[in-house]
Formats: C-alpha cells, structure tokens, sequence
C-alpha cells in the first residue's frame, strides 16, 4: 500500500526509524513521542488547524517528495515571516522528512498562530494554524 494510502501507517514507521521529538522550531525529530502531529502531503496540511498546550512538543511529518518550510504569520492569507504571541515558527521539513518543535511554556490559551510554507505561498491547498489549548 503506497505511503499516501495509510499516511498514519506510514507515519508510525517514519517514527520508528527517524524518532520523534524535539526541543526548538527547527530540532530534528529525535526523543519522546506526542499525540500533536501534522502531516503534510500533496500541498496540504492536516489537520489543517492542530490544538495543542504551551509546552506540547509538535511532530511535522513530511510525505512529498519535496521541501517545504513553514513560517509563522500574524494573520491566514499573511505570507510574512512574524512571531504571534511570543512564538515564532520557522521550520525546514525535507523531502520525505520528519522534524518537530516545542510550543513555548507560557504562550496563552486561545492564542492562534496561522502558518504558511515559505517555498509555495498560495500554492498550497490548505491554510494552517495551530491554537494554545489551556493545559
């Protein structure tokens, strides 16, 4: 079955090869496991919007066979590199690849912070966002 058929399948054995975890916005995927993942093939993230609490590690796993690079925005549709909240997201994900990144202790529940892949702008199929949940 090709990898886009089961993407948690083929997910779960990126993780058992690559690991998973991390400690920045551009860590490699190495160390305990997180219920907080977003997958990204054919052009579009999902889910397409991800809750998850300050201090949450975040998983990125990439099934396209090209690069991407999300980056932070102050609002959807806002193609601009910028912090919201105190978290700035500025992260490389390989062809094929796996990276992951730590959601700040202290950003505020409620706090939504929209991203966007830097290489394919308004190419892209869907828009991101990830929400602070209370802990």
């Amino acid at each position: 079955m090709p990898p886009l058929a089961c993407p948690r399948l083929a997910f779960a054995l990126a993780l058992a090869v690559a690991g998973c975890g991390g400690a920045g916005a551009t860590a490699d995927a190495t160390g305990p496991s997180t219920p907080y993942v977003i997958t990204v093939s054919n052009y579009m993230e999902a889910p397409a919007s991800l809750g998850a609490p300050a201090g949450a590690t975040v998983l990125v796993q990439n099934f396209d066979d090209f690069d991407h690079w999300f980056s932070s925005s102050v609002a959807p549709g806002v193609y601009v590199h910028s912090a919201v909240g105190g978290f700035d997201l500025d992260l490389e994900l390989p062809a094929r690849g796996v990276r992951s990144f730590a959601l700040p202790a202290g950003l505020a529940a409620g706090t939504v912070v929209p991203y966007f892949c830097r290489l394919h702008l308004k190419a892209e199929l869907t828009a991101g966002s990830l929400t602070i949940l209370a802990p």
